[in-house]
């Protein structure tokens, strides 16, 4: 069994015998090994990954930008709600509730701005605890993202900031 330094963050991998397929804190999967037959540097140097000089970027695997709504945006997923938008793009959203939701579970999503509604089928991709932002006393909180599983032209119409993200998007040159 060896252990895995990731080279991005620092983050160590304890009693692997294979390299892992990705860094849980970072996402990404530069590591050294650090004992075994193959041992590198970092077991030279105390046990610690050497410093990077200069780290990679993260890289952003969404497919559409992400948006904070301009204006106040009511959320409900299928009963729950009102739901609070942290942030949305025209493949998805993020909400912030008290309740945590199962991922994989498939909800009516209910968007409401300014006396005009429009409904979508989502289904939930992830959920975790959020940090309290200093209430008192301190509630618990979760994010939930997620993922429309259509995005009718209507959508655009209802959200104009997309429009404009969408369109900033297409007529940039892609790599």
């Amino acid at each position: 069994m060896s252990d895995w330094f990731c080279q991005a963050c620092g983050n160590r991998i304890r009693g692997r015998s294979q390299m892992p397929a990705y860094c849980s804190r970072c996402g990404l999967n530069k590591f050294l090994r650090t004992d075994g037959p193959t041992a590198s540097h970092a077991t030279r140097t105390n046990g610690f990954p050497p410093a990077c000089s200069t780290p990679e970027p993260h890289r952003d695997r969404r497919s559409a930008m992400r948006v904070q709504p301009k204006e106040p945006l009511e959320v409900r997923l299928s009963w729950y709600g009102p739901l609070r938008a942290l942030d949305i793009s025209a493949t998805g959203l993020l909400v912030e509730h008290s309740t945590p939701f199962t991922p994989g579970a498939i909800f009516d999503v209910h968007l409401c701005r300014a006396g005009q509604n429009i409904r979508l089928r989502g289904q939930v991709v992830r959920s975790s605890g959020a940090a309290d932002e200093g209430g008192r006393p301190p509630l618990i909180r979760y994010r939930t993202g997620v993922q429309f599983l259509e995005t009718p032209q209507a959508f655009f119409a209802f959200l104009p900031e997309l429009s404009r993200t969408a369109q900033s998007s297409t007529s940039s040159p892609s790599d």
